[in-house]
């Protein structure tokens, strides 16, 4: 899922940072299922970036939402319209670090509930000390695929481990 998401956001032409920023999110959204499901009653989220039916998720069926190309597609859209603004600003400006673009994404491109939006919550400060785990030194100047840190590593094979099973267990009890 973090290749899909680096290919995308490259292929878009969008920094490395803000790509960064979006793997970062869509493990905190997802942790990377992209048949995850919001679990609020009511809520129609799916996906790696958790797209909403009446939000970014409009107009796209739920397999549509569910389909990892197709949801980072989605999200770059968002990402270079008006809600993607600060972000882009602030990479023009010269911000650098991951954790912000983090922060950033949760706010204005995820919206998500526990961000409180405009405001500090502790959800922003998870999602920035997950930036500083995956990208030490707080940028991602490099490509993440590339590294070779272990400790870097570790997290993201337990991540697809972990995430593959649950989607396989899913996959199972839905037939």
């Amino acid at each position: 899922m973090l290749a899909i998401i680096e290919s995308e956001f490259q292929s878009a032409g969008l920094p490395a940072e803000i790509a960064a920023a979006a793997m970062i999110n869509a493990y905190h959204e997802s942790r990377l299922n992209p048949l995850a499901k919001a679990g609020a009653a009511g809520e129609d989220s799916v996906g790696l970036f958790q797209l909403n039916a009446r939000g970014a998720g409009h107009g796209m069926a739920t397999a549509a939402r569910q389909d990892p190309v197709l949801n980072t597609q989605r999200i770059i859209e968002v990402v270079k319209g008006s809600q993607g603004r600060a972000l882009l600003a602030a990479h023009a400006a010269g911000e650098r670090s991951v954790a912000q673009f983090s922060r950033l994404f949760a706010q204005h491109v995820e919206r998500c509930a526990a961000c409180g939006y405009q405001s500090g919550s502790g959800e922003l400060d998870r999602r920035a000390a997950t930036s500083r785990q995956w990208f030490p030194g707080d940028h991602a100047s490099y490509s993440l695929l590339a590294v070779s840190n272990p400790w870097l590593w570790l997290p993201m094979v337990t991540v697809a481990v972990v995430g593959g099973a649950l989607g396989l267990r899913w996959y199972l009890q839905s037939r």
